[in-house]
């Protein structure tokens, strides 16, 4: 995680969305097309490229 936010530290959010009514899913993505995709459920992240 601590690469991820050095990363994207000083980008901005292009958006941010919930996938599943629930909302506990969710996606964030990023200016440089950097995506994080996170599952609170399974406890997962995703991240991308």
């Amino acid at each position: 995680m601590a690469a991820l936010h050095q990363r994207v530290a000083l980008l901005e959010m292009t958006n941010h969305e919930f996938l599943v009514k629930a909302r506990r899913q969710g996606r964030t993505t990023f200016a440089d097309g950097t995506t994080v995709t996170v599952d609170w459920d399974a406890k997962t992240a995703q991240i991308r490229p």
